[in-house]
């Protein structure tokens, strides 16, 4: 048992600790808790926290085998350029709207899900954190259902951590910001977009 527990701990911190460098689904996450509320924001860290248990499984499953899908997967990874460059150009030029005090009624945990869903090279990430826990655990069945979880509750936690800290100063930011908020997280979003590209053309 101790194992099971070891690698679900070590599994919970890496998967935080990943998920606190600025990504799609965070930003967004902190974008929804400081424009939508904090029951929206928190459908939304739900929901892209879900992918975490899709790759960390691929990666479980496909861990001697990804030599042969890594260029792929990486190919793949690629869709999320476009994504950024398109999510800053629509937070840049949309029309500004009030700050809602009601929550919404839209589906943001679908939405959470499909934008964390456009990162396979989360299998990567995962196929080398396999590696790194097994040095410390004995990877039995349950282990590495532990794992799994792990990665998905790590993930939620940094997402809710992000949502929190937005929710917790919204007065203070919409006070600085206010209308500036949209174009503040398109211009991020552009930025991630073309630290993506930048990180490509130093591979090639």
């Amino acid at each position: 048992r101790m194992d099971e527990l070891l690698a679900f701990g070590i599994a919970i911190m890496l998967s935080f600790w990943g998920s606190l460098q600025l990504g799609i689904v965070n930003v967004q996450v902190i974008h929804t808790a400081l424009t939508k509320g904090k029951r929206s924001a928190l459908q939304m860290a739900l929901g892209g926290a879900l992918p975490e248990l899709v790759y960390a499984s691929l990666a479980l499953l496909a861990v001697n085998e990804l030599h042969k899908f890594k260029n792929a997967i990486e190919i793949l990874g690629l869709i999320i350029i476009p994504v950024f460059i398109g999510l800053g150009f629509y937070f840049l030029f949309k029309k500004p709207a009030s700050i809602k005090q009601k929550e919404n009624s839209s589906n943001y945990f679908i939405t959470g899900f499909y934008l964390a869903m456009l990162n396979p090279q989360l299998i990567i990430y995962w196929t080398a954190m396999f590696f790194y826990v097994a040095q410390y655990v004995q990877m039995g069945t349950v282990a590495k259902l532990m794992l799994v979880f792990g990665a998905a509750v790590g993930a939620f936690l940094a997402l809710y951590f992000f949502a929190a800290l937005a929710i917790k100063y919204k007065s203070f930011i919409l006070n600085k910001l206010g209308s500036k908020l949209d174009k503040i997280v398109g211009g991020l979003f552009l930025f991630l977009g073309l630290l993506e590209l930048v990180k490509v053309f130093l591979k090639w």
